[in-house]
């Protein structure tokens, strides 16, 4: 699936004719009396799109809305937070197309719960004019695949499993289904195991102490089809492993299939001439099997035989999830964001095929492969009696997800060409269209608008409540830094904001976008930045630096970034030097551990949420299993670390220079197999009396999703900035053991730092009694 950036809802409605346009209400720019600030809780129980796309703000604001196939009715699926009841959530709700222009609300068809970091509902999709189908779970992670009719609400089961169904597609016909659902663990020893010992040399090192023999089982799925008609079914073994949440592409007359899988055969030496970065660190990685490939490629699948092969002989680019669209004869596949095969001879130069990524079509009778455009489009439509393509110009990279004009690519003579005649029936499909509108300072509504007259409506406003709220003003900076990839960023002002007075600052990482609203930040984990506005915070929210991250230039590049950030907010006067705080998730862990031991400010307190980690401990961990993150790893400190390379290891100051930490430092770990990425730090800073503390949220997701699992980072992270930048400690009972602790750490630091400024509290009486 590409990605796209929602592009500003206010620019497509900037009419020149003299319509009368619904005026849209909800700035947060007034400060309102007797409203109250943000909470955690507020966050937590926000109602956003049930599109797991919308954590992290690569969500098209188009598709808000699902439409039926003749336009009557449009669907919205949406979710929200129970904090009371640790689950999220879900709701289908449905809209009369006609009414949309005088609609609020939609109708609810079907609700549902779940407790587990799995949707309760997902892949909700049309079937036809009249049903849905949808992947449905219950409380235990048990889903099944279901249809159902939008007047009667009937449900009716199309597939079931014991554990997690991830995809599934239906063929045209309803008469087909074929699905991804979990492994079947076994990790009984055989005898032959039981008398020699067991192999572990391409095993995990975390499966193998929880006696957990096939660890990755976890993350690739077993493909079965179904007759919907006679009900029978069975396993397809496929060539290659393929991965739980790869979406599956059926073709209309059921008879085959396209899904990307890793590959598990020897690589085709000519595929190591293709110049993409991210393919190239794992072509190149000193591996034991193929096993340990992560390296896609398509495989057509014949589901009458169970049959399989590779579609095209070249591999899937790194960091791009193709997209793929059969043709309504089933003869033939479109692919969008692919290479094309080198050994191929046309008019298309093997240097151009080595870095381009194409739109093509390829054959499923003969394999010819017959390039379409290079445009960076996200496939919509293959037009039925008629060779024409309708797409959606966008930008294939995770990252770049600016959504742009509709394309339509024209077949004739065997060639493809844009066909700039018919752009305009994409337009005129329907008489409404239904986007989300949102912006930094604007909660997201769900807006209907006339494409005769240009008149707007709010279908729904997702959340009333924040009518209640007081929030912080946000304000796009703009660039940051001078480089040639440059870096934007964002602040958010703290709730009655004074000019000239300078607060404490919070530097949340991974991503900016002045066209989102978001109430923490990109992402659930750690971020929490209207609450951390509503206590008095000056929270910048920086974008990530678009260069490799995997390198040690661009960690330092990220590091600088940060530091570039700082000075032009000390420059306005609104911050405290001596009161900045920082957070690091993931990837940006990297660039946070290096700026913490390089950066020329100190920083008071920092919390590194489940990161990316560069230390040998890391290193080692996973080197025979996952070796293409030991070549990561590598390269980022310089090469292996033995003999002189392990000089190079300490100097990146990512692994052995923890000692050069002076700040305060929380580490958070939302899985017990990503205890590897924080052990090192962990313990060294302990054993150096240095103030540390790690938590461990035992069953969450890099992403948290469980509301108390949120509540332990988002609410723990309040906290902690409070604590070491304000000197505040909540009062709450509930919370006596982690301030003992931490007033621990606070004397650790007051003792060992002395030079350094603090407003921590230190423990002058025994919160435990």
């Amino acid at each position: 699936m590409a990605l796209w950036r929602a592009t500003s809802l206010a620019r497509s409605f900037a009419f020149a004719l003299g319509f009368s346009v619904l005026c849209i209400q909800g700035s947060l720019s007034e400060s309102g009396v007797g409203k109250r600030p943000v909470t955690v809780q507020d966050m937590i129980e926000m109602t956003t799109p049930g599109e797991d796309l919308y954590v992290g703000g690569i969500f098209q604001k188009e598709k808000i809305a699902s439409f039926s196939p003749d336009r009557t009715h449009f669907i919205i699926v949406l979710k929200r937070g129970d904090l009371a009841d640790n689950a999220v959530h879900y709701e289908i709700r449905l809209f009369d197309a006609a009414a949309a222009m005088k609609a609020n609300g939609g109708t609810i068809i079907l609700e549902r719960d779940s407790s587990t970091n799995r949707p309760a509902l997902e892949q909700v999709k049309w079937a036809d004019n009249d049903t849905l189908t949808f992947i449905a779970r219950g409380s235990r992670e048990r889903s099944a695949v279901y249809s159902m009719d939008i007047y009667t609400r009937t449900l009716k089961p199309l597939a079931q499993s014991d554990g997690n169904i991830y995809s599934y597609a239906i063929d045209a016909d309803k008469r087909i289904i074929t699905f991804l659902a979990q492994q079947k663990s076994d990790n009984t020893l055989t005898a032959e195991e039981q008398h020699e010992g067991v192999d572990i040399s391409t095993q995990s090192l975390f499966g193998l102490l929880t006696n957990r023999y096939h660890f990755d089982e976890d993350f690739f799925a077993d493909l079965y089809v179904r007759s919907l008609v006679t009900g029978k079914g069975r396993r397809i073994v496929a060539i290659g492993r393929i991965l739980a949440w790869q979406p599956l592409a059926l073709s209309p007359d059921g008879k085959h299939l396209v899904v990307e899988t890793y590959i598990s055969h020897d690589l085709p030496p000519i595929w190591n001439h293709y110049l993409d970065p991210m393919l190239l660190s794992q072509l190149n990685v000193v591996r034991h099997d193929t096993s340990q490939l992560f390296v896609g490629e398509f495989l057509l699948v014949d589901l009458k035989t169970g049959s399989s092969r590779p579609l095209l002989n070249s591999p899937t680019p790194m960091g791009v999830q193709p997209d793929v669209l059969w043709s309504p004869d089933s003869k033939s596949v479109a692919l969008a964001g692919i290479f094309l095969p080198l050994d191929a001879s046309n008019q298309i130069s093997d240097e151009v095929r080595r870095r381009t990524k194409f739109v093509a079509e390829v054959s499923i009778e003969s394999g010819k492969v017959s390039p379409i455009s290079t445009e960076a489009v996200e496939l919509l439509k293959w037009e039925k009696g008629s060779d024409r393509l309708f797409t959606r110009k966008g930008r294939w990279e995770a990252g770049d997800v600016d959504a742009g004009a509709d394309i339509v690519f024209s077949k004739h003579n065997a060639e493809w060409h844009v066909d700039s005649s018919v752009c305009a029936e994409m337009e005129r499909s329907s008489s409404v269209s239904v986007t989300l509108k949102q912006g930094m300072n604007e909660p997201p509504k769900v807006i209907a608008t006339d494409t005769e007259t240009g008149l707007r409506h709010v279908v729904l406003d997702l959340n009333p409540q924040f009518q209640r709220l007081e929030f912080g003003r946000v304000e796009d900076l703009g660039h940051i830094n001078n480089r040639d990839i440059p870096v934007d960023a964002g602040i958010y002002l703290p709730v009655g904001y004074v000019s000239g007075k300078k607060y404490p600052l919070i530097i949340q990482t991974h991503g900016w976008d002045p066209e989102q609203f978001w109430i923490d930040g990109p992402f659930t984990t750690a971020a929490a930045a209207q609450v951390f506005a509503g206590h008095g915070f000056v929270v910048a929210q920086v974008a990530q630096n678009r260069n490799d991250k995997n390198t040690l230039p661009n960690i330092r590049e990220e590091a600088a970034n940060y530091d570039a950030l700082i000075d032009i907010l000390v420059r306005r006067g609104m911050v405290d030097e001596s009161r900045i705080g920082i957070i690091g998730f993931s990837v940006t862990g990297w660039g946070v551990k290096y700026a913490l031991t390089h950066s020329r400010y100190h920083f008071a307190a920092a919390t590194l949420a489940d990161p990316s980690d560069g230390g040998y401990f890391k290193y080692l961990a996973l080197l025979n299993s996952f070796p293409a993150m030991g070549n990561i790893l590598e390269r980022i400190n310089g090469g292996l670390p033995v003999g002189d390379g392990i000089q190079k290891w300490i100097a990146t100051g990512l692994g052995f220079g923890v000692e050069r930490i002076t700040t305060p430092l929380r580490l958070e770990t939302n899985a017990p197999e990503s205890l590897f990425s924080n052990w090192e730090t962990f313990t060294l800073l302990q054993r150096l009396n240095s103030p540390v503390d790690f938590v461990l949220i035992p069953d969450g997701d890099h992403v948290l999703i469980k509301p108390w699992n949120r509540l332990a980072s988002q609410g723990g992270n309040v906290d902690w900035f409070r604590f070491w930048l304000q000197g505040y400690a909540d009062p709450n009972p509930e919370k006596t053991r982690q301030y003992h602790r931490w007033e621990g750490l606070c004397s650790l630091q007051r003792s060992t730092s002395k030079e350094l400024p603090s407003q921590c509290i230190e423990a002058t009486h025994n919160r435990l009694h």
